[in-house]
């Protein structure tokens, strides 16, 4: 797919836009991740393409950095086939299994201990930047197999062990990738960074360099003067032919005509998701699109997200019941919700579209269906 030591472009022309498909691209998920951290994903890609599955390349990936959250875009066909295509060399493998569980706790050893190293130094060099941005992309190339043999064996019960084992790993490093951990010590790192060199820019800017910006910065360069307009709105684009990170009139583009084709694709039926625990529910609903609301949440209603994060359980446990546009088994919301005994539904894909505040629907967690019960 791309070659980890490839520069990654960055432009706000709207002539720079690569040929997006947006036609094929869902949203998958949405995250607090900052854009050194998505720059570790050319990586965490790279790996997949030539370690894991090399019958197959990602043909596109879409990451729009707003708000201070990134949703992710890609093709749900050729996610589902990349589920079977790993799953199956795992189960054939047992060396791939063994080295690729192997290498997957060693990388996430290897983050703990620079999370310590981050805690009590007071200066970084570019080297160990660098380190940081690839080894988190080393852990992310390595859980992607794990969560798509998670999703692709959990209807197959002559793999239940195997199932089990993979949920078990996924989970011990769930922290770092899903729990917001590696952006906290991002942050963390970025202030002591503006500190050691008496910068006096705001550190949080600082998210918005990918990692090669970073390390230049480091050792000498000039920090960019469009960290401000990144912060306002910033796209990454991942194909084949390379990375590019966009702001500024080409990010504007790119997230209008996302935005466009979501509201045509919204559909005014509730589809099916996947049920996560619980039996029959009924109440009603509160919509909460953006995180920093969920102080605004009601206890006893059905709480409506995009996704969930670890850092708002406690927002959470308030909730009746829990539906979700984006997640899987392995989700934080899943794993939340069958933990603290939560009736959830979760990758509805569209509910936070078309569920309103006020309405009452039934919720049957055994079938994942949605239904309005009255306006």
């Amino acid at each position: 797919m791309t070659n980890p030591s490839l520069k990654i472009a960055v432009s706000d022309q709207v002539s720079d836009i690569p040929e997006i498909p947006y036609e094929q691209l869902e949203k998958l998920w949405e995250r607090e991740y900052s854009l050194f951290t998505l720059s570790s994903y050319r990586v965490a890609l790279e790996m997949y393409a030539t370690q894991i599955d090399r019958s197959q390349s990602l043909s596109f990936f879409l990451l729009l950095n707003h708000d201070n959250k990134t949703s992710g875009y890609r093709s749900f066909e050729e996610q589902n086939q990349m589920d079977k295509n790993v799953s199956e060399h795992l189960i054939a493998d047992p060396k791939f299994h063994d080295a690729l569980l192997s290498s997957y706790d060693s990388e996430g050893q290897t983050i703990e201990k620079m999370f310590q190293t981050i805690k009590t130094a007071t200066a970084f060099s570019a080297d160990f930047v660098q380190e940081f941005n690839t080894h988190y992309g080393k852990l992310s190339g390595y859980v992607l197999p794990i969560q798509r043999c998670v999703d692709y064996l959990k209807d197959f019960e002559e793999h239940q062990t195997l199932f089990n084992e993979l949920v078990d790993l996924r989970k011990k490093y769930e922290y770092i990738l899903g729990g917001g951990d590696f952006d906290k010590h991002v942050r963390l790192m970025n202030e002591k960074i503006v500190k050691d060199r008496k910068l006096t820019i705001d550190p949080l800017l600082l998210r918005h360099l990918v990692v090669d910006e970073y390390v230049t910065f480091l050792k000498g360069g000039e920090l960019p003067t469009n960290l401000a307009k990144r912060a306002e709105l910033s796209v990454l684009a991942i194909s084949p032919s390379g990375l590019i990170v966009l702001y500024g009139n080409a990010a504007k583009k790119i997230f209008s005509t996302v935005q466009e084709l979501e509201a045509k694709n919204a559909k005014q039926t509730i589809g099916k998701g996947m049920p996560a625990y619980g039996d029959q529910v009924i109440g009603t609903v509160q919509v909460i699109k953006d995180f920093i609301d969920l102080k605004q949440f009601v206890a006893g209603r059905i709480l409506v997200v995009p996704s969930t994060l670890p850092k708002y359980e406690q927002y959470y446990k308030k909730a009746k019941a829990i539906i979700t546009d984006e997640g899987g088994v392995l989700s934080h919301a899943a794993i939340f919700c069958r933990e603290f005994k939560i009736p959830s539904v979760i990758g509805t894909k569209n509910s936070t579209k078309i569920l309103k505040d006020g309405m009452s629907i039934k919720l049957d967690c055994k079938t994942g269906v949605v239904e309005i019960h009255c306006n």
